[in-house]
């Protein structure tokens, strides 16, 4: 699937400087140590910034409509679309959905991540964001979740899987709390307008098989791993 972030406004590529998406296709073979499986991606990156501000100002300013599953919340037909954002439209179309990676940019600090968008809209299944290994390895991740899903696989929050990283790694998903769409899934919010849409985060344990929210694992997996099932608003929830 492809990542790509479109360009609205005048007003909103100034924010874009030079660091426009770079466009990179590549194929991704088996590696027997690394904690990704396997999958195949077309990509294109951005700073996480200027992703997160495009996208929801975007958003904003889409006319609202309502969604019915299977039939495109976009259309190819409207005009003022970008390039990217008609690609976008394509890959769910034709593939039923496409993958966003998000960078920090320089100054900035914070895990690299990559989501989906098209799952919930294609498949009826939970749309996908990971977060906190390098930024390649996100969305390899999140394409082989994306192709299980589309195979007929279901993930369910407060489970734990083996069929997605290397063995002997298992990974777990949980229901990300709306309160951190807006920062995080922005291009989701775009193309699903004002409709709702469940999302899930998937996590990657340590190497005793822990996962963030236990009390022993990995300092560097809980940082890398923010945990959105938690309010915005509340450390407590």
């Amino acid at each position: 699937m492809l990542t790509l972030v479109s360009q609205p406004t005048a007003a909103i590529k100034q924010f874009r400087g030079s660091g426009r998406p770079h466009h990179a296709g590549f194929r991704v073979d088996p590696v027997g140590a690394d904690i990704v499986r396997k999958s195949f991606t077309f990509i294109t990156v951005l700073p996480q910034k200027w992703c997160n501000l495009i996208m929801y100002v975007k958003a904003c300013l889409q006319q609202q409509s309502s969604i019915i599953l299977n039939t495109m919340t976009k259309s190819l037909d409207e005009s003022g679309l970008s390039a990217p954002d008609r690609k976008l439209l394509n890959d769910i179309s034709e593939f039923g959905w496409h993958t966003t990676g998000v960078f920090a940019s320089r100054g900035e600090q914070g895990p690299e991540f990559a989501f989906s968008v098209g799952l919930f809209h294609s498949f009826g299944h939970p749309e996908v964001v990971l977060f906190g290994l390098p930024l390649e390895r996100c969305i390899k991740i999140v394409n082989v979740i994306g192709t299980e899903v589309k195979a007929g696989r279901r993930y369910e929050s407060d489970h734990d899987y083996g069929d997605v990283l290397q063995e002997p790694y298992r990974c777990a998903f949980k229901e990300v709390h709306q309160s951190h769409y807006r920062d995080h899934v922005g291009y989701a919010l775009w193309f699903y307008e004002d409709n709702r849409f469940p999302l899930l985060q998937c996590f990657w344990p340590d190497k005793q098989g822990l996962f963030p929210w236990d009390d022993e694992c990995n300092d560097h997996v809980k940082r890398a791993q923010p945990l959105l099932f938690k309010s915005a608003n509340s450390d407590d929830e």
